[in-house]
């Protein structure tokens, strides 16, 4: 029962850790197909973080490539047609996607000489999608205490058990006095016992419901994916990672 316990503990967060990745993933697929590599890039760095896939840090080198290359590209469009603002917008994005200190030196001589502002997004900061649903963290929270909450009582269920069998074994059969104690001791293991047999029962249904919302009913998960997302095939491949 303890394996097991742990096991469905386990379970779910390795599920939980796979759906991020996967709706990170799938975002990131979603912004590197309308070639916004700013967004593209920021993502799969963000992907990368969890789960390091080289060839998720090889569609992020390519974002920041392309984007670098066609930024600096309009930029210098721009800047020949004496168009600076949008030079600058330019300059400035493919800063963000890979720093130096010659584009830099470039963007701060538009921005003093003809008093423009060079705003761009920073790769690290971009979320790729809605604001997360607080439910969802409130309903994994619930999820987490009731696993841990089941796995501390049955420890101490069976702490209790092996405690009574050995007072059992010494003071059975001997006086009217440790025949109550026995008792008493027996009754409370038993309300411990079933006191975690409840909080099993509802630990298990509360994870198997946050799997199932993520994976199938989508009510607070609505966003998640249950399947990664592969660019170089471009297909949707399953990804669930359940070792334990």
């Amino acid at each position: 029962m303890k394996k097991l316990i742990l096991s469905v503990v386990l379970c779910f967060f390795t599920a939980t850790l796979t759906a991020g990745y996967n709706e990170t993933v799938s975002q990131a697929v979603s912004a590197y197909k309308a070639k916004d590599w700013i967004k593209a890039a920021g993502l799969f760095k963000k992907a990368y973080g969890i789960k390091k896939d080289p060839k998720i840090k090889k569609y992020y080198n390519f974002c920041v490539k392309n984007g670098y290359k066609e930024n600096i590209g309009k930029g210098n469009g721009a800047y020949k047609k004496g168009d600076m603002e949008s030079a600058l917008r330019y300059y400035t994005a493919a800063n963000t996607l890979y720093p130096n200190d010659k584009l830099k030196k470039i963007i701060n001589n538009i921005s003093l000489k003809y008093g423009l502002k060079a705003d761009a997004p920073a790769m690290e900061s971009v979320s790729g999608g809605k604001a997360d649903n607080p439910l969802k963290w409130a309903l994994i929270g619930g999820d987490v205490l009731l696993a841990g909450l089941s796995t501390w009582l049955f420890l101490d269920q069976g702490s209790a058990a092996g405690e009574y069998n050995t007072l059992y074994d010494e003071i059975n059969n001997t006086t009217a006095e440790n025949y109550d104690l026995l008792v008493e001791r027996k009754s409370e293991v038993e309300g411990k016992q079933s006191l975690f047999a409840v909080t099993s029962v509802l630990a298990v249904a509360a994870i198997g419901y946050t799997l199932a919302d993520m994976f199938a009913l989508k009510i607070l998960f609505n966003d998640s994916v249950a399947a990664g997302y592969d660019p170089e095939s471009e297909q949707y491949k399953l990804a669930l990672n359940m070792k334990f």
